[in-house]
């Protein structure tokens, strides 16, 4: 009898530990995928907060090289919008009690200037140059927030197994090093107490997102084609084997279309007019024998090629990864048309196509009316920021919020002083001379940026 007590008794300390054993390694699961998910979560708040920062401070200069009040507002109104989704990003990542009062207050205080700016703009009240002179001051503590936090993002590395965010901030938390070091708090408290006086004021809100357009205004009396149409088509844009292309799929939408698959090649044909919205030939891209004068002479080419007659132009470009993607307009009446772009990326070994979007054109392109300026030239000029020295000018049409086009003088111009030469692509209204956009120009020998 006590044998089978004793072996019951076993049997019960055995199962209790077996038991045990696996609630415990449960619990490390747990926690591991807690750990996991809280350093995700982290990830994408620190993405937030950089992206937000850097999206502020672009900015924050633009205002400066900026001539009127229209572009101005629409200026401030980004700057609350990206302050607001920065502190949101901060507020979820473990920064040091100090350090989080710091970031909360210097955005705080960058938004509530904007509005500040955006309702004086509102009122019909031209800023003053002091006033935006405070613009300046701000940006150096955001770009320099910006610089910090782009210092922990590339610490961190790309994968959870190499630093967690809480082993980089706890280093980063020992100082933020912020310019002027101690100045910094009595920096932010000195336009503490300046935001004191629009601190409280109503907002008339931001302008109305960008609409995009419900009808393809290119297909708009196009016939529909079926199914077997669009392989073919698919199959000649792509030169493939129709035999070895399927649909097995369709989209909807202003662009409805056949999805055309085949062994690393993908097309989409609208269904209205078979034309192709989007195409792309998937592939190790390993070897680069071309630059971009010859990437830009084999993508137009192939543009000729397509039915695409001369009049299109190319403006920015980056070449990635052995590819080269390039941005074309067509050209109307020595007009550009930005609304009905065409991107086009080619491979650097030998210059073919390996992916092409045209949304834009098949969205927006049409015969367009009169497009005569009511403004000369030299009216557009007089718009332009007085610190800018304007080097060429041409018409451009530009998209705006909304579903409408405005036509402007493209005015490219350059600052330059001791420290700095900045190259501007500034739009005046060819209407009434307001300045409806402005970007900064970046090039590199493997890029051209327009931010």
């Amino acid at each position: 009898m006590k044998k089978h007590i004793s072996i019951f008794i076993a049997f019960i300390l055995i199962l209790s530990l077996t038991l045990g054993g696996v609630f415990i390694t449960r619990l490390f699961d747990i926690g591991d995928n807690y750990l996991n998910h809280l350093e995700i979560s982290y990830r994408g708040a620190l993405g937030q907060l950089g992206d937000n920062l850097e999206k502020t401070s672009l900015t924050l200069k633009k205002i400066k090289y900026s001539s009127g009040d229209n572009l101005q507002h629409k200026a401030t109104d980004t700057i609350i919008s990206c302050c607001s989704a920065a502190k949101a990003g901060a507020a979820a990542l473990p920064f040091s009690e100090n350090n989080s009062g710091k970031i909360e207050s210097l955005l705080s205080i960058c938004e509530d200037y904007a509005r500040y700016i955006g309702n004086k703009i509102a009122r019909e009240e031209s800023p003053t140059a002091e006033e935006l002179e405070n613009f300046n001051t701000l940006s150096i503590y955001i770009d320099k927030l910006n610089e910090e936090c782009e210092n922990i993002r590339n610490n961190l590395g790309s994968s959870m197994d190499e630093k967690s965010i809480s082993t980089v901030l706890n280093v980063f938390n020992r100082d933020l090093a912020l310019p002027e070091g101690d100045k910094f708090d009595a920096a932010l408290k000195k336009f503490s107490e300046e935001s004191e006086a629009f601190q409280g004021l109503v907002y008339d809100g931001p302008f109305s997102s960008h609409i995009k357009r419900r009808i393809a205004l290119y297909l708009e009396n196009k016939e529909e084609i079926t199914k077997e149409e669009a392989i073919n088509i698919a199959a000649d844009f792509l030169d493939a084997d129709p035999s070895l292309l399927k649909c097995e799929f369709e989209t909807d939408g202003a662009l409805s279309a056949f999805e055309i698959t085949g062994e690393n090649l993908k097309a989409l044909v609208t269904k209205k007019g078979g034309e192709i919205s989007f195409a792309k030939k998937t592939g190790d891209y390993v070897e680069s024998n071309l630059n971009y004068e010859d990437a830009l002479k084999e993508a137009k080419e192939f543009l000729s090629e397509s039915g695409f007659d001369d009049n299109i132009k190319e403006t920015s470009f980056v070449i990635n990864d052995n590819t080269c993607t390039i941005n074309f307009y067509p050209v109307q009446n020595g007009i550009l048309l930005y609304p009905d772009l065409i991107k086009i990326t080619v491979e650097l070994k030998e210059g073919k196509m390996v992916e092409y979007e045209a949304e834009g054109y098949l969205m927006n392109h049409r015969e367009r009316g009169n497009l005569t300026p009511a403004l000369s030239p030299d009216e557009a000029k007089s718009k332009i920021n007085e610190n800018l020295s304007i080097t060429s000018y041409s018409l451009a049409l530009i998209p705006t919020e909304g579903e409408n086009e405005v036509l402007c003088y493209e005015f490219t111009c350059e600052y330059e002083n001791e420290s700095e030469k900045v190259e501007i692509l500034s739009y005046i209204n060819a209407e009434n001379g307001e300045e409806e956009q402005l970007f900064f120009v970046e090039r590199g020998e493997n890029h051209i940026y327009y931010n």
